[in-house]
Parts: structure tokens; C-alpha cells; sequence
């Protein structure tokens, strides 16, 4: 407590006076990192969404959070389930695909845009019956493909980390809302 108080005193301090933010904003933004990261412990939320390939990439490679993610191949056999239902819906299709609103606001985008998702899906089941590794075959699968992920929150990734980083206007918009 003696730490934060402290912390808490030293930035209102500095926003008294222009030139003193001028001077100081970047030790305090790093002092308010460090705080965050030291009590990191303190708060712990679990999330739980489904994300397309590509996002959940983008966190993995950055190793921005800890996160746990369905596996690829499950993931693919339930879009090529939905995929191959006659007359599945867009909601069906939402679940196991992403499609910014460019697509989904117009029906002969959208169209086009899942039945190329649904061929994908069946040329990746015909190269699995023609003996070709899952490894291999999943390479025909767009990275638009949803994975089911739960996300673990701890005070750093609520402040300076993830959460700042992943609302900002250059963000995947998947990305943006699930952070939101």
C-alpha cells in the first residue's frame, strides 16, 4: 500500500506543472509498469472466446498473454462439420469463422466469402482421406478459422500490457472486441 501511495503521490505531483510532464512521463509511465508487474498476482480473470487463427497468432507470437488454445485440428473439424451442413446459417457460420463487416454487411460478398471458407474445408477432409497428414493438409485451411481460447488476466495485462496495446485503432478488429 506504502508503495502505490507513494507511486500515487509522485504522478500527482508531476501533473501540477506542464514542464515537470515533460520531464518526467516517462519514468512514471515505467513506474506504473513495474507496479504492474509486481503485483501482477493481485487480480487473475479468465476469459473464454473464440478467436480466428490469425489473432490468435498475433498474441502467441508477441507472448503478450497466457493463453490456452483448442487445437488446430479440432478447431477445423468442427468448421468442416458446419461447412458440409446443408443450409447451416450465418450464425453457425460465425462460430467457426471470422468475417470483418465488409463481407457481412453484403450478401453476394458473404456468399462468396463462405462457400471459398467451405471449399477450403473440403479439400482439407479429401487430402486427409487421400492419406496426406494432417499436418500437411492443414495448410489449406484460411487463418480465418476460429479457435476456442481462454485468456488469463493478470493486473499487467488489464493496464500497460495487452489491454492498452490490443484497443488501440490499428488493432485486428476481432482483436479489439474480445479486449473490449
Amino acid at each position: 500500500k506504502k508503495r502505490i501511495k507513494e507511486y500515487l503521490d509522485r504522478r500527482a505531483a508531476l501533473f501540477e506543472n506542464p514542464k515537470d510532464i515533460r520531464r518526467g512521463w516517462r519514468n512514471i509511465l515505467r513506474e506504473a509498469e513495474e507496479l504492474a508487474l509486481d503485483f501482477d498476482s493481485g487480480i487473475n480473470i479468465k476469459t473464454g472466446a473464440n478467436v480466428p487463427w490469425r489473432v490468435h497468432g498475433e498474441i502467441k507470437r508477441h507472448r503478450t498473454m497466457p493463453q490456452h488454445a483448442e487445437p488446430i485440428y479440432h478447431a477445423a473439424e468442427r468448421a468442416s462439420e458446419t461447412a458440409a451442413e446443408e443450409g447451416a446459417n450465418i450464425a453457425a457460420f460465425n462460430e467457426v469463422v471470422s468475417m470483418p463487416e465488409s463481407i457481412t454487411s453484403d450478401l453476394e460478398r458473404r456468399n462468396i466469402w463462405l462457400g471459398r471458407f467451405s471449399k477450403s474445408m473440403e479439400a482439407y477432409q479429401r487430402l486427409k482421406q487421400l492419406g496426406i497428414p494432417d499436418s500437411d493438409a492443414i495448410a489449406v485451411i484460411p487463418r480465418g478459422l476460429k479457435l476456442g481460447v481462454t485468456q488469463e488476466w493478470g493486473l499487467y495485462n488489464l493496464t500497460t500490457g495487452y489491454m492498452s496495446l490490443r484497443l488501440c485503432h490499428t488493432a485486428e478488429p476481432e482483436m479489439r472486441a474480445t479486449t473490449e
